[in-house]
Formats: C-alpha cells, structure tokens, sequence
C-alpha cells in the first residue's frame, strides 16, 4: 500500500535510538567469535536470564560476524521465516458484528482512521521483519517516530544489543553504549513502553543455535584433523636387513620421503605399509547431521523430522517445506499481529475514539488469491438461479473490467431468445414488446401467439385463457410478490395439459418453452426490479 510522508518530524534528540547511536560503533570492530568457547557460550546464556543482553546479542547479529549469518543451518532457517512471512498480506479489519456495542458506521470510521496510520508508516515490511527475529533472539523493539502533530511515521528497529532488562521478567532500559551492565548499573529511567512496540519469544531458537554452532565447530576441526591423518593414506617402510651403519640416516630420509607420500626409490629388500583407517567410515559427518537435525526441528516447530539435499534445507522435499514455512508463519503472523494490536491499535484508538468501543484492529493475513473461472462460473451460478451480484465486486475479484450490455433477451435469460420471439432492443416501430415489467397487460397473449403459430385457430382457446389470467395476475397490484410467483407457477404447470390433442401435438414444446418460461422469466425479472 502507499505511503503518504509526515509533514514535519520531531528533532532526532526526541528518539532515544537515534540519539545514541554514534556511541555504539565501537562494536563494529568487535568479532564475537574470537575465543568463543563452550565455557564462554554457558556465561552467555546465562547472562539472557540476568537481563544482560549485550553480549549474547552481538554474538547472534553482529553483522557479517554473528552465527547468524555464519551458521548456514540457521541463517536458512531465518530466511526461511521471515521470506514465509513477507508472502502474506496486511489488512485493517472490524470486528465481529455480533460483538457487544457494534456500531457499523463507528467500525467504518475506525478502520479507516487505523488504516490510514499503517499506510503512512514508511518501513512496515522492515518492522514487521524485525519482530519476526524475536523467535530467535527472545525480544524485538520498535521505537515509534512521529510527527510534530503527533502522527507515527516509521517505526525505528531497536538494536537487541541496546537492551537491558531487571531480570527475567522486569522493566526494560535503553544501555547507550551497550555496555553489557546489570540493570540497576545501566544509568538511565525505564524505557516509556507507550512509545515502543515488543514482542517476545518463550523459546529463543538462538540460544540452542549458539552450543549447536560451538560442537559444529569442534567437530569441523576435529574432521580436519582426522583428513589430515586418513585423507592422503600414510605409511610406514621396513628397510631391508644389514643396512651399512654410516647410510642409516640416507635410508631413513627417503623412507620417511616414501611414507609422507612422496615419490623415489627404496633399497633392495625394503616394504611398505600403509595405515588402515581406525574404522569402517569417520563419525564426524553423522554427528554434524545430528546437530544440524536438532536445530531444524527446533526452528520449524517439529515439522520437519530429518534434511534433505546437500545444503539441508534444500531440494526433494522442497513443495513440502513451502508449506510447512507457510503454515508456521501463519501462526507467526498472529503473535505480531497481536503484538501491534495491543501496543498501537488499542492505543491510537482510545486516544481518537475516547469512551467507545475498539472495533478495528490490525492484522497479518494470507493474501486472498481469486480464480478467476471459478468465481465467473459461481456467478452464472447464482445468476441462474435468481440472484444479482453487484457489478463493483465482480470486477474487484476477477480484475474484468464490465460495462453494460448493449443488448440481450427478452426472457431474461443468458441465451438466445425463444425461437420466433423478439427481444425488447429488437421490436420494431408500432410493435408490442412481448414481454415488458410487472403491470397490467405484461404479456400480449395475442402476439404471442399469433407469432408461434402465424393463425388465431378456435383450438387455441384454452391457451388464450391461460395468458388472459396470467394478465390479471401481473395488472392485480394487492397479490405480493411471493402469492404472485405462485400463482404464475400454478397456471404454468397446467400448459402441457393443455397440449393433449393430435393438432397441437406438434406445437407442445414450442409452446410450453416459449410461453410458460418467459411468462414466469419476465415475472422474477420484474420482481428484482
């Protein structure tokens, strides 16, 4: 959707983020990594439960140095979710109207006061990315920008670094130059939450990534190790007996040459022997699959049991995948969606519609994919059976754009007319129109006929005085709509008792199609009317 830009905006000094942010670079030059232990990766998780952030946070997003971009396992897993949430769409809907004090002109108006605070947010998609990365680091904040008029315009993503708690569950400060301080020793008030937007996250998917990056890492190291002994098969040579005391060392230079892979020759009577590997295969890359299981399972709420494909995430299974990344943003979408609707909706509305009820609220939902033929197909569909839909929605869902008709049938229907009958656009000057609306004298019994059967016979009586009462009927204004129909159905059933007889066999289909279907056709058309 568009954007409309602020008009003015506060000074950068009113928004605690952007204020501090030049004090913060030192970190730029810090590498995370250096000297990351198993040790080291314990303290940093337990530093998460102490509000200690700093640390931890850069470890999993310093740029171009966090294991978020280095562990390939769960930098998949963010794309994965965060390209699953970026499918979907966003909208500003109301509420159910069963709810209690729902008012739909107030509703309306909500919405689209709400809709409009959306719109004009410059960076939503980034936002909303932003708290997507709470699933792997616990929490995620947005600061809210606004005008001087008080209008929010972007929502600013808060650095986790930059963020200290009072334990577990306490108030929240801003740590400038993220120090890595407990709370009480970070100087500075709580942070005003009215002005922020948080989502947290139960099960931080981070903290299992960082020990799986650690043993990754020592496993790697350890499988080099292992090529380096069993890659390029070693030896051992046996020199031959009665070797002269003063060539010992000759000998043993060119066995060890030999050995190492090298190329000569040995005396006569020497062998060699080549190391066997310790095992029938290495057990390195079993247990790099296993880590890199555990995280999967973890990362896709344990719908995903086993990898694929050479990258692990990657092609066989891949339509499955889509779908399981799709159904977990879904979920996904709702907490954020939750998360908005609590920190800015309930607000924003409150202050604009003080003392009544929130009936807009924002929301992350699927986009709603039309097919085209079979919406088209479900209104010929609803059509036919008596029913109009109006011409504004079926140009939104099926992207036609319609115009009127410039001409059609008689009877209403979507087909040619009747065999012989002429259609109102067709009727020639001094003709009657055979069928017109609901009122006296709507069918011309007389043309009728006489243009099935080019005669006035004696033998057409009875059809005669069939038409006369179905013109009583349409001129009587005191019958409703629904004695009317019935009344029509009635004598319409009765035409093909009429049609008995040798001489108008001949005439029965023409005349119970013609004459009974557009009789009863005209009739609802001038109901809808």
């Amino acid at each position: 959707m568009a954007t409309k830009k602020p008009t003015a905006a506060v000074s950068p000094s009113g928004n605690i983020t952007q204020r501090v942010r030049s004090l913060n670079r030192w970190r730029d030059g810090f590498n995370p990594l250096r000297g990351l232990t198993i040790r080291r990766a314990t303290q940093l998780l337990e530093s998460y439960a102490l509000g200690q952030f700093a640390e931890l946070m850069w470890t999993f997003g310093a740029p171009s140095l966090g294991i978020e971009t280095l562990d390939a396992d769960l930098s998949a897993l963010i794309t994965r979710r965060i390209s699953a949430i970026k499918k979907l769409d966003w909208e500003v809907k109301v509420v159910d109207k069963e709810t209690s004090g729902f008012d739909k002109s107030l509703a309306e108006e909500q919405q689209a006061a709400l809709r409009e605070v959306y719109e004009r947010v410059d960076n939503l998609t980034p936002a909303i990315e932003h708290l997507c990365l709470s699933t792997f680091r616990g929490f995620s904040f947005l600061e809210q920008y606004v005008t001087s008029a008080g209008d929010i315009f972007h929502l600013e993503l808060v650095n986790h670094w930059n963020i200290v708690r009072d334990g577990s569950f306490g108030a929240w400060k801003y740590d400038d130059q993220a120090r890595g301080l407990s709370f009480d020793a970070t100087p500075g008030e709580p942070l005003p939450m009215e002005r922020f937007i948080c989502r947290e996250s139960a099960r931080p998917i981070g903290m299992l990534a960082l020990l799986k990056y650690i043993r990754s890492n020592l496993g790697d190291k350890n499988w080099d190790a292992f090529l380096e002994i069993f890659g390029i098969p070693g030896g051992v040579v046996i020199l031959p007996p009665n070797v002269p005391s003063d060539r010992e060392s000759e000998y043993q230079d060119a066995a060890k040459q030999i050995a190492e892979g090298g190329s000569g020759s040995l005396p006569n009577g020497s062998d060699y022997k080549t190391n066997d590997s310790p095992r029938g295969n290495d057990p390195f890359k079993p247990r790099l699959d296993h880590l890199s299981e555990k995280l999967v399972l973890a990362g896709t709420g344990g719908r995903l049991t086993m990898l694929t494909g050479a990258t692990g995430l990657g092609s066989g299974v891949g339509d499955v995948h889509d779908a399981v990344f799709d159904d977990i943003a879904q979920g996904e979408a709702m907490d954020i969606s939750a998360a908005f609707q609590k920190q800015l909706d309930l607000v924003f509305l409150r202050q604009q519609f003080a003392g009544k009820p929130v009936l807009a609220y924002f929301e992350i939902c699927a986009r709603e994919e039309t097919d085209t033929k079979e919406f088209i197909t479900g209104v010929k569909t609803l059509k036919d059976a008596g029913y109009q839909v109006e011409p504004e929605q079926i140009e939104e869902k099926s992207g036609y754009k319609l115009s009127p008709q410039a001409s059609g049938p008689a009877n209403g229907s979507q087909g040619e007319p009747a065999s012989g009958m002429t259609s109102p656009s067709e009727t020639k000057p001094g003709q009657t129109p055979v069928v017109k609306n609901r009122a006296p004298g709507a069918v011309n019994s007389e043309a009728l006929i006489a243009q099935l059967t080019g005669a006035d016979s004696e033998w057409l009586a009875p059809a005669r005085a069939k038409f006369a009462k179905i013109d009583a009927l349409l001129g009587n204004a005191s019958l409703s709509d629904g004695e009317l129909l019935a009344a029509l159905e009635a004598l319409a059933n009765e035409l093909p008792d009429l049609l008995t007889t040798d001489m108008v066999k001949p005439l029965a289909a023409t005349l119970e199609l013609s004459m009974s279907k557009a009789a009863l056709t005209g009739a609802r058309k001038a109901f809808r009317k």
